[in-house]
């Protein structure tokens, strides 16, 4: 309860001590910098951490300076909290490594060489000859399994999972999926259906769809067992992209169905693998390729409030800039520009046509290599537009980039260690029977109104403590 913390920390102004006024405003200013910092405000936890470090400085105390300096750093890292990696190295002061080994703060040691370092792709690939290369990540990971810390093991090889498969590196995501697993001790936990999904996710990525399949669906059977319905609803996303893979666009429309049920049922603003406005898009996408019209100005719509914010930048811009930040949207516009250039072509608006087609590759491209599911589908329909137009020449240019695309597929699908998948358990498991998707709507139901009951507890108690308040202070309503 951050709000409470933060209100519990004014109150703190209250309280003085004789004597000891800079040590009560100093852990004062820390409490509140590491409220701001789980709430998400870093530039205002930055600057309460900054004055922490100058009240630590006036009293001289080496301690408390070193606390302030830590804090800093777990600032510009998001708190280690909620976060898959940093976009980026994060500068890290050697004396704060030194300190932190003088202090034998060990975990957080730990989290600042496996966060903080290696965070780029050239770096990650290296760990396909050795995780050694690695040097700060490794020191991490030895350093995690001393202290016994699975949490964060696990953490740090999910990190290396998200860096290789976000840029393409799908061997390498595979490496770390197993090495996760295997350091997994509950093979029946959430962990580890993650691990079944995002194993599937990369099998996908390299056209392995049936393969593919088989692992999602025993990632659901584990999650039904465990009741985890948003996990479940991430899992039929990642289904749905590789129906649209397939061709298969009424199934991935049914999936992605599914996951917008479970959004609004549970009251999520977003699923952990995507945004509220990359739904909207792929359902626009696959109901444009069904030839339902109405569905898809429908869902451009949605979409469109979503990312209104980049729509107008773009704007205002000229399109020369690209507004970028950690939770990039890039995705969504692709999906978004490139439902609406297959909308223009249905009305036959051709210039409209090319514009939209011209934006979503620039998307396309930003995304990182993440739309693999809709590449292959992007450059067909942009060469149907260009045999359309007589434009042999950029046909021709789109068919040699498709082609490269299949080659690089194929490479990659060939260097991909499928021996490293004999170490993942598929058997069957009294908890792992098959799940109907009627069991499926039912438990995401149930837990709704278990969601919705627990929401009105809370509220009738708040109620009950406010009119309570009200009888001692001898007020009226």
């Amino acid at each position: 309860d951050i709000p409470k913390a933060l209100e519990i920390c004014e109150d703190l102004e209250k309280i003085h001590l004789a004597g000891k006024e800079e040590e009560c405003a100093y852990e004062q200013d820390y409490l509140i910098a590491t409220a701001y910092m789980y709430q998400g405000k870093l530039k205002e936890a930055l600057e309460m951490a900054g004055e922490t470090y100058r009240i630590a400085g006036k009293m001289s105390d080496d301690y408390r300076m070193f606390l302030s300096e830590l804090l800093e750093a777990k600032i510009q890292m998001s708190g280690w909290y909620n976060i898959f990696f940093c976009a980026q190295d994060v500068k890290i002061k050697e004396s704060l490594i030194q300190n932190l080994i003088r202090y034998n703060y060990r975990n957080h040691l730990a989290h600042v060489y496996i966060y903080a370092y290696d965070n780029k792709p050239e770096i990650v690939k290296k760990a396909n000859q050795s995780e050694e290369l690695l040097i700060y990540f490794s020191r991490g990971i030895r350093i995690a399994k001393k202290l016994g810390n699975e949490y964060l093991i696990n953490m740090a090889y999910q990190k290396n999972i998200m860096l290789s498969s976000t840029n393409g590196m799908y061997e390498i995501s595979l490496l770390y999926s197993v090495r996760t697993y295997e350091a997994l001790k509950d093979k029946r936990s959430i962990q580890a259906g993650r691990i079944y999904s995002g194993i599937a996710y990369n099998l996908c990525a390299i056209g392995e769809n049936e393969r593919a399949m088989a692992y999602y669906r025993h990632a659901i059977r584990l999650f039904y067992h465990l009741r985890e319905p948003e996990d479940i609803a991430e899992v039929q996303y990642n289904m749905s992209l590789n129906c649209i893979m397939c061709g298969q666009y009424e199934k991935a429309e049914f999936y992605l169905t599914q996951c917008m049920k479970a959004v609004e049922r549970l009251h999520l603003n977003s699923l952990r693998v995507c945004n509220l406005s990359k739904l909207y898009g792929l359902l626009a996408l696959v109901s444009i390729l069904e030839g339902n019209r109405f569905n898809c100005e429908r869902y451009l719509l949605n979409c469109r409030q979503f990312l209104n914010y980049i729509i107008e930048k773009e704007k205002e811009n000229e399109n020369k800039e690209i507004i970028h930040d950690y939770a990039k949207c890039d995705e969504d516009m692709f999906l978004y520009t490139f439902s609406m250039a297959m909308l223009n072509r249905m009305d036959g608006k051709k210039e409209e046509v090319l514009v939209s087609f011209e934006q979503a590759e620039r998307f396309l491209l930003q995304a990182e290599g993440n739309e693999f599911f809709s590449y292959r589908l992007f450059r067909k329909e942009r060469m149907k537009l260009f045999e359309e137009m007589g434009r042999s020449e950029r046909c021709q240019m789109e068919r040699a980039t498709l082609l490269q695309h299949e080659e690089i597929n194929s490479q990659a699908a060939r260097l991909l260690p499928m021996n490293l998948l004999k170490e993942i358990d598929l058997g069957e498991h009294p908890e792992t029977c098959a799940v109907q998707e009627e069991d499926i709507e039912l438990l995401i139901k149930q837990e709704g109104l278990f969601q919705d009951y627990a929401t009105s507890r809370r509220q009738m108690e708040f109620i009950s403590t406010w009119q309570k308040l009200i009888d001692v202070s001898g007020s009226n309503v």
